[in-house]
């Protein structure tokens, strides 16, 4: 999906002015060269030895992976460079994962595990990482919900019990939920006052009719209004378990060491059920499909969407290749929340388009998911 912002001033039909030509100078007489010396045959010398350069790969250490009883799997890697360890708790669930009706579900329980639990308090959290000049936050992606920390290798095993604070928490009283519910509908109101982002979501809607990409990861607001405590308990139990989450830490610690403290802190955690994930196939495109959104504001968006491949797919691979000449290189762009990247100003689609005054920006998104989705 490619995203045009065009400005209101700018008219589309105005043709670009040829410049007048220069008016020439007269040219400078021209010295005439001196007499060439005779050339003298430099002496042959022997070829200089290269050391080869190192692969990247062969400088960083290597990962070791893990899988405690519960299913809990681990990756750990050391890295010595600064005395600092970095957390993330991945779980295999996302907004994908949200049934039909209660779009939002996932991104929820997010908010509830990151600032409500039974042992730790988000403003416990909060000191915790103010004493440590640490950092922390979470996402909600389509496909997952991580959780992360960069805190000084002394807090290692305090942040340790905190993921598995987060991991074993049940979900808390009424009074509570409310209130981060109504932060919920707070940021997709936020979200719905952006032009560009409702038109995003407008975009995704109609180009998917069954898979659930079609929805945005904060969920519909009628949908969230709706949702209950119960209704996150369940989701909180089937999907929020250990044989469905993924550790890793990268810091400076030693391996064995780090490794014995998760088992310490995350080995007492109860496995569940594997979560049950029904397959959606789209059905077959038959055609284009237009939308029009009527926005307040005065900059207009143009904006096209195209099937990619999935991550496994080996075409999705092609298909950066193809988006880094058309936008310029920016990598997966997995950790902006999918959010559009502003094109590279040496790119070919900024040189034809913003350089030639036919629009004022150039956005492209290209994520790895787990099913075809959309390029932007």
């Amino acid at each position: 999906m490619l995203s045009l912002g065009l400005g209101p001033t700018l008219d589309l039909r105005a043709q670009r002015q040829t410049p007048s030509p220069k008016r020439q100078r007269p040219k400078k007489p021209v010295a005439p060269a001196p007499a060439s010396k005779p050339k003298v045959k430099a002496p042959e010398r022997p070829p200089v030895a290269t050391t080869p350069q190192v692969p990247l790969a062969n400088l960083q250490s290597a990962v070791t992976e893990a899988r405690l009883q519960n299913g809990l799997k681990v990756l750990l890697q050391e890295s010595h460079s600064m005395p600092l360890v970095s957390v993330g708790c991945w779980y295999r669930v996302g907004s994908k994962d949200d049934p039909a009706g209660a779009a939002g579900l996932s991104n929820l329980a997010r908010i509830l595990r990151l600032r409500e639990m039974d042992s730790y308090s988000k403003d416990q959290t909060g000191q915790l990482m103010r004493e440590t000049g640490g950092d922390w936050h979470s996402m909600t992606l389509p496909d997952q919900t991580g959780f992360f920390e960069t805190v000084p290798i002394g807090a290692l095993e305090e942040v340790l019990k905190l993921e598995a604070a987060r991991m074993s928490a049940s979900v808390v009283e009424d009074l509570q939920f409310r209130g981060q519910r109504r932060r919920a509908t707070a940021a997709i109101h936020a979200r719905e006052n952006s032009s560009r982002s409702l038109l995003d979501d407008e975009v995704a809607a109609a180009a998917l009719q069954r898979h659930h990409y079609r929805w945005p990861s904060l969920g519909w607001l009628p949908d969230v209004e709706l949702l209950s405590r119960e209704d996150v308990a369940r989701h909180s139990r089937q999907h929020f378990v250990p044989n469905n989450a993924v550790l890793v830490l990268v810091g400076d610690f030693e391996t064995q060491m780090a490794l014995r403290l998760v088992e310490e802190h995350f080995g007492v955690i109860a496995r569940r059920p594997d979560p049950r994930r029904a397959e959606v196939r789209e059905p077959e495109r038959r055609g284009e499909r237009r939308v029009r959104v009527a926005s307040e504001g005065t900059t207009p968006y143009i904006q096209f969407a195209f099937q990619a491949p999935e991550v496994f797919n080996d075409d999705f691979y092609a298909m950066l290749v193809v988006d880094a000449v058309l936008t310029g290189a920016q990598g997966l762009r997995h950790w902006s929340n999918l959010q559009p990247a502003v094109v590279k100003g040496s790119s070919r689609l900024f040189q034809a388009l913003v350089e030639t005054g036919l629009v004022l920006e150039v956005r492209s998104r290209m994520a790895p998911m787990q099913a075809p989705a959309s390029i932007s």
